[in-house]
């Protein structure tokens, strides 16, 4: 077993308090779709609808220990996850939706490639796809326009069908929740 194996360091965020209700929104909480991490930097979404300040200051407050910076990405009220808005295909090329992101794009981002969505791709998923390394990417053939810009990048596309998985309103990159590359020999 993996972790019987390595020095790994597992943690939780802490339970949520719900001390005013089950509905209280004290959390902390934090959700993978919100997590988007570049080198030493995490980009974490918040529409109020999934992560929220208290989770957001929570990782901020663990990650520093390890030389991480913590970037709140302010999110338009309809978008679930920040995968949901933008994906880090490689370094220097992003899919994003900037309708959704309320301050803009992050400034780390600023002089990347960007093939842009609507505001309506988005609700369909669209950025959701997943970068398998930095030659590959896997999205929906609803998305071709995509894969074609992609394309026109160097990048492989592959597609598969995941139209039943998206009207439950998880694609590719919730499926897997990568968070780290690596070439494994």
């Amino acid at each position: 077993m993996e972790s019987d194996n390595n020095k790994c360091l597992y943690l939780s965020i802490p339970k949520p308090d719900i001390s005013k209700g089950h509905y209280s929104e004290e959390g902390p909480f934090l959700e993978g779709g919100d997590v988007l991490v570049l080198d030493k930097t995490l980009f974490v979404g918040r529409s109020g609808l999934a992560s929220n300040g208290n989770g957001i200051r929570w990782l901020r407050n663990l990650m520093s220990n390890f030389g991480y910076k913590v970037v709140e990405v302010p999110l338009h009220h309809t978008i679930l996850h920040l995968d949901c808005a933008i994906s880090l295909v490689r370094e220097g090329l992003m899919i994003v939706c900037e309708e959704a992101l309320l301050d803009g794009i992050p400034e780390q981002f600023k002089d990347w490639d960007k093939i842009h969505v609507t505001l309506e791709d988005t609700s369909r998923l669209a950025t959701n796809g997943l970068p398998v390394n930095e030659n590959v990417y896997i999205t929906d053939h609803e998305f071709k326009f995509i894969g074609d810009e992609l394309e026109k990048r160097g990048v492989k596309v592959e597609y598969v069908d995941f139209k039943i998985s998206r009207s439950f309103g998880g694609s590719f990159r919730c499926s897997t929740q990568p968070l780290l590359r690596s070439d494994f020999e």
